[in-house]
């Protein structure tokens, strides 16, 4: 038996080619960024600037960085660093921080933590 040929890959250089629906390949790929543009400024409208902040404050009072909390079994780093950017996080999460921050410092309540 010989090696199955397939078909090249794709369009020559230069050529648009349609697929089965009609659409050009050009076209789906601008509304793929367009779409992925939609759902990041839909995030960004979901912010929680105050509890940014409120953290923001809190690890400098205690001389951390976004990677100390989870070393007082707290949130990992890119979850302390979401938070930090404003987005939206569990509930469990906002009490594992509070925990974390209690137990260098002042008591802290997940109360607390500002809900913007």
């Amino acid at each position: 038996m010989g090696k199955a040929v397939f078909p090249p890959q794709g369009p020559p250089a230069g050529r648009r080619t349609r697929d089965t629906r009609g659409s050009t390949r050009a076209i789906r790929e601008a509304e793929r960024t367009v779409d992925s543009t939609d759902r990041s400024a839909a995030k960004i409208e979901a912010t929680f600037p105050a509890r940014a902040s409120w953290l923001k404050d809190r690890l400098l009072e205690r001389g951390w960085s976004n990677s100390d909390p989870s070393e007082y079994q707290g949130p990992d780093r890119k979850t302390v660093q979401k938070i930090l950017r404003g987005e939206a996080v569990r509930n469990d999460v906002l009490q594992k921080l509070a925990d974390a921050l209690s137990q260098k410092h002042s008591k802290v309540n997940v109360l607390d933590i500002p809900q913007d």
